[in-house]
């Protein structure tokens, strides 16, 4: 009976009750799309403003390398400018005075004396048509030092060209330090291959100075 009398009193609401609680119900359901809307908005203006800062920071990034990029090559090819400079210095001297060993002495005082310039300078090499070392910058070497097998000496001795040869880097036979060679060709009296002058770049040098970078 009590179910019954229940039933009866809701059957029995006015139709302005009923008005009031849909009403309610449908302003419930607006404020819950209303704040559905409001969390989506600043959702997506949040991710929006995120992937914003996140592209500008990559360009940043992007910019801050390329500068370096071009910053390093172009020291580097200012090192590779002054070796060359310095072996085109060097070879009028072979051409014009010959290999006597009075002459390389004196060749190799005037690259001691010129090594400051050059900080990356490892060794300065004087190499005959057989391979053999003529002279070093560094002093003595190695008794029967000889680099005819040697990729750069083997470029110079099958082409007459006179430009300068960048090689791979290689293990210095004086030291065993690894270093990147820039060399020339030189002639004899007679025109024909008399050998091989070569800068030894001492690749330490270049990774120490890398190394001081911060990225």
């Amino acid at each position: 009976m009590f179910f019954r009398k229940r039933e009866k009193g809701v059957s029995g609401d006015s139709p302005q009750s009923v008005c009031k609680v849909l009403a309610a119900k449908r302003d419930a359901q607006l404020a819950v799309c209303l704040l559905l809307v409001v969390f989506v908005s600043v959702l997506a203006a949040t991710c929006w403003q995120i992937w914003s800062e996140r592209q500008r920071t990559l360009a940043e990034i992007d910019t801050n390398n390329r500068n370096l990029a071009q910053t390093l090559n172009t020291y580097a090819e200012g090192v590779l400018t002054q070796s060359s400079m310095l072996l085109l210095g060097m070879l009028e001297r072979l051409e014009v005075e010959g290999t006597s060993p009075d002459h390389l002495l004196r060749m190799q005082q005037l690259v001691n004396r010129q090594e400051h310039w050059l900080n990356q300078l490892h060794e300065l090499l004087v190499i005959d048509a057989h391979g053999k070392w003529l002279m070093s910058s560094r002093g003595g070497f190695p008794a029967g030092a000889n680099s005819a097998d040697r990729s750069f000496f083997l470029h110079h001795r099958d082409n007459a060209s006179p430009d300068v040869f960048i090689g791979a880097p290689i293990r210095s036979r004086s030291t065993g330090e690894w270093v990147i060679t820039v060399s020339r060709r030189f002639e004899d009296g007679q025109g024909h291959f008399g050998g091989v002058i070569v800068v030894a770049l001492g690749i330490e040098n270049f990774l120490r100075l890398f190394g001081k970078i911060d990225i």
